[in-house]
């Protein structure tokens, strides 16, 4: 442990960018900060490495696991106690002679004046919605003509405003509301980032939600505040450079490399952001944003927990075509119901089987997360022409296992209908989809552009055929494509590669089936939502996949009951795109299933669908001589395809959610 503290030679390598006067006179200084999270933390040890002698400090909260992403003090060993008391401990490691005073109970009309006495600089850190604490402090600055430094992580960058005495004040700058607290925190945001040059990144705008005073952060953003706002305390303390204070703002954005230093006139009052202001009123305020995919409910019985994870598992067209019954705390019974595609009965029954792996590989992953080890067992159904699947599920704790690595992206996963980047994927992550399935299967992936027409062609003539066909025009219907952006069932008709207004026609004709098959029918209806959907969104892919059954052997799965060893392959087929799938998600990669293209190929559906409807016939034979064409003799044990990709961006405009838990369980 060192004996001494030598201040000089500590802080020696600030100096030729301070002279050795300006580093005695930085150690004179006092700053007042309010607030000891993500930028008041970084703030804070940024001027005590700076050389800054004394701080009055403020924080009445606690660490908590919520803070780890931004906040500088936030620890594993510091969980759960208070920020200030942690700060100060860490400045004193850099300082041992610092001069800090805490105000433990925040800053209140009470004791401003003490928190302000004889301080040269205030940071405001103050929690970005907390504005009549902020108009408090600023008050008492303005009088005591204290300088006022105001810095906000955006994004990847910040924003800034400087207050000056006799200068404009913050007050005639943010032209706050006497009671609108909401409209205040977007004069706020929009006061300091008038750009908002942070916007065009944000891949989840649910998170921005005002009513309960949160918004997404980054750790680069509140430390570009710490080196803008410092900086301009330099200058400030020292008399030295030029300082833009108010109404100038700044704001830089390292994502997008991109610095702006805007003078607005007026400050909010200014008619352009009077404009601003008002678009942005009509975007956030009472939206009542949830963040998908919540809600995220926590169950005091711990298979509760896991059922709510596993049903985000996929299913035909969001159907969610299951039900859970007689839970306790070691097993209950999951029921697999029939499929709502018509078919004929091998091939429907092999879709249930289907469903069922799916979901079965999802309990297996959610059973780790949670720590339990999972098994399941057939139950025949006795009754006659149902073909409803049982199964008993067993759980029990396990402790020592470690959670399956695709368990963290069971919610994250979903069906990405637009088109995406033509970039290749990378041959890692290829031979590392390849590697998810059992050695029962394999996986062609063709990425020319000729086997993306050929597959663009086979998935158009089968999506024309469910436009068309009486027997699956019902995928169209309300019930199955939802006007809501995030459905808890059905599909979000946002979420296709279709313009806006294709979307409200949409809407209106699927109301009314006359109308919607004389639309198909007669006016071609079907050409522009092929093009786009099938057509461009297929030829801009990474890649198109095919995963087959190599042969009709199976894994071994211990304790699954007397089951026919053939459906026992299918719902190992099922578990294997279930981790395919999730596999993708792992490497950030989109996928588009293209099952029905599957299904419309095989003879016995074909007669099935061309019965009664003869009319259909010849589309019919294209697609099962198409997929016959790309797959060669692989054709007939193609269990699922479609293509994948890096999509072009991560946001997440429209995605199918799932039922809630509650609505997942049989009423007895």
């Amino acid at each position: 442990m060192m004996d001494t503290f030598d201040y000089n030679e500590a802080f020696s390598r600030n100096i030729g960018w301070v002279s050795e006067m300006e580093q005695q006179v930085l150690r004179t200084k006092k700053i007042a900060i309010a607030g000891m999270g993500g930028v008041g933390g970084i703030n804070f040890l940024t001027s005590v490495r700076l050389g800054i002698g004394s701080f009055h400090i403020t924080d009445f909260d606690e660490f908590e696991l919520a803070n780890f992403n931004r906040q500088i003090g936030a620890t594993v060993s510091s969980i759960h106690h208070m920020k200030a008391d942690v700060l100060i401990a860490m400045a004193k490691d850099i300082n041992p002679n610092l001069n800090i005073q805490s105000f433990p109970n925040g800053v209140n009309p009470d004791n401003v004046n003490q928190f302000l006495d004889g301080v040269d600089l205030f940071f405001d850190c103050i929690d970005l919605f907390c504005i009549e604490a902020r108009r408090l402090v600023y008050s008492e600055c303005w009088k005591r003509k204290i300088p006022v430094i105001f810095s906000v992580p955006l994004g990847m960058g910040f924003g800034q405003v400087i207050f000056l005495p006799g200068k404009m004040s913050m007050e005639q700058y943010f032209n706050f509301d006497k009671d609108n607290s909401e409209l205040n925190s977007i004069k706020l945001l929009l006061g300091v980032s008038p750009k908002g040059a942070h916007t065009s990144y944000l891949m989840d705008k649910s998170r921005v939600n005002l009513e309960k005073k949160k918004g997404p952060s980054t750790i680069m953003g509140c430390q570009f505040c710490a080196g803008a706002a410092v900086t301009e305390a330099l200058k400030i303390l020292l008399n030295r450079g030029t300082v833009y204070a108010a109404p100038y703002s700044h704001q830089y954005d390292g994502y997008r490399n991109k610095y702006f230093r805007v003078y607005m006139p007026y400050g909010n009052r200014n008619p352009i952001q009077k404009l601003r202001i008002f678009l942005a009123k009509k975007m956030f305020i009472n939206k009542g944003n949830q963040e998908y995919p919540y809600p995220n409910l926590n169950f005091n019985n711990p298979i509760e927990n896991i059922l709510n994870l596993a049903r985000w598992s996929p299913s035909a067209h969001n159907s969610q075509k299951w039900e859970f019954s007689e839970i306790n705390d070691k097993s209950c019974k999951l029921s697999i119901l029939s499929t709502d595609i018509s078919g004929p009965s091998n091939q429907t029954i092999k879709i249930n089987f289907l469903h069922a792996g799916l979901m079965l590989e999802t309990l297996r992953l959610a059973s780790s997360y949670f720590k339990h080890d999972f098994s399941w067992t057939f139950v025949p159904n006795e009754v006659e022409g149902d073909n409803t699947l049982h199964f008993n599920l067993n759980f029990k704790e396990n402790l020592s296992i470690t959670p399956d690595p695709l368990s963290q992206f069971i919610k994250i996963r979903f069906t990405d209908r637009r088109p995406y980047q033509l970039k290749k994927i990378n041959p890692k992550v290829l031979e590392a989809l390849k590697q998810s399935i059992s050695i029962n299967h394999g996986i062609v992936f063709k990425e020319t552009f000729k086997d993306k027409w050929r597959f663009s062609l086979l998935d158009a003539r089968a999506q024309k055929t469910m436009m068309l066909h009486p027997k699956l025009i019902h995928f169209f219907s309300e019930k199955s494509l939802s006007k809501n952006d995030f459905p808890s069932q059905g599909i979000p008709l946002g979420s296709f590669n279709i313009s806006f207004i294709s979307r409200l026609l949409s809407r209106y004709i699927q109301k009314k089936p006359k109308l919607f098959h004389t639309f198909m029918v007669s006016f071609k209806g079907y050409l522009l939502p092929l093009l786009k959907v099938s057509i461009i969104s297929n030829m801009f892919s990474g890649a198109q996949f095919s995963i087959v059954r190599l042969n009709n052997a199976h894994s071994e799965q211990s304790g699954v009951g007397d089951i026919n060893s053939m459906y026992l392959n299918f719902i190992e087929d099922g578990q294997m795109v279930q981790r395919f799938w999730l596999t993708c998600a792992q490497h950030g990669i989109s996928i588009c299933p293209s099952y029905f293209a599957i299904l419309l190929s095989r003879s016995d559906t074909q007669e099935y669908y061309a019965k009664d409807f003869e009319k259909h016939t010849r589309l019919l034979k294209k697609i099962g001589i198409s997929f016959n064409n790309i797959h060669g003799s692989l054709a007939d044990n193609i269990i699922f395809s479609g293509r994948i990709g890096y999509p072009k961006n991560y946001e997440v405009k429209s995605r199918s959610l799932r039922l809630l838990l509650t609505h997942l369980i049989k009423k007895t």
